[in-house]
């Protein structure tokens, strides 16, 4: 068998989840997060708007200053596909299968490697060793491998 043949015939033992690939993966959903427009992690939360709904005689003037404001909203998404968004939501789903520090360790680690943060401001902010910061961070991502190993999920990682 050719060598060309050989790489491309997939393997036969699966890949498996490991603490690495969740962490790769929660850091790809908190940038899309980031270039998400709106405020906060809750911004894809429903495709109504959040705001009630105005009478035409509300917006008749103002149709040009609300068409702006909402192309200027969705300037700053940047990209952020379907696809993006549903790998997002789909990762931080896992987040709920964590509580306590693992859970508050984990959420402070992707926010500020995503969001281009000093991991140091938020180790500090919570008073504890760096030391146990990622030890805490790597558990808890061990933690959703396991189940997601467990549970048969496809391997998906890289960049979205």
């Amino acid at each position: 068998m050719s060598t060309l043949a050989e790489a491309t015939r997939p393997s036969s033992a699966p890949s498996r989840w490991t603490h690495e690939k969740v962490k790769q993966r929660l850091f790809e959903a908190f940038s899309v997060e980031r270039r998400l427009p709106g405020q906060g992690l809750r911004r894809v939360a429903s495709a109504w708007p959040a705001t009630p709904l105005l009478e035409f005689a509300d917006v008749a003037g103002n149709m040009d200053a609300l068409r702006k404001q909402q192309w200027e909203n969705w300037a700053r998404a940047k990209g952020a596909w379907p696809h993006e968004i549903s790998m997002m939501e789909e990762a931080m789903n896992w987040l709920r299968w964590l509580q306590g520090d693992e859970l508050v360790y984990l959420q402070a680690w992707a926010f500020a490697v995503a969001y281009r943060r000093k991991q140091s401001v938020e180790i500090r902010k919570r008073g504890i060793a760096k030391t146990t910061f990622y030890r805490t961070v790597d558990r808890a991502a061990k933690r959703i491998a396991d189940r997601l190993n467990d549970q048969g999920v496809q391997v998906r990682c890289g960049r979205l």
